[in-house]
């Protein structure tokens, strides 16, 4: 078994997280592509920003949609008995 060295867990660490943010920014540019198609417009017209925002805003809603949709199973097998 070989060891690593903190600094070469460092750099496999680095490595993952700008994957991440890789994977993240092309997410968000095909969303907005996707947008952006049915519209007539070019991705170059949208705001990357913009975009950032309303899919944090609409994990926001997933979220709290997801929240509600548990309570009301809750309350509806509570009154059920």
């Amino acid at each position: 078994m070989s060891w690593l060295s903190l600094s070469q867990v460092r750099k496999q660490g680095s490595r993952k997280e700008v994957a991440a943010h890789l994977l993240a920014y092309n997410l968000i540019r095909f969303a907005m592509g996707e947008t952006a198609r049915p519209e007539g417009l070019e991705i170059r017209q949208l705001g990357f920003a913009t975009a950032r925002r309303a899919a944090a805003m609409y994990q926001s809603n997933v979220r709290q949609n997801a929240t509600r949709r548990t309570e009301l199973q809750r309350a509806a097998s509570c009154s059920g008995r």
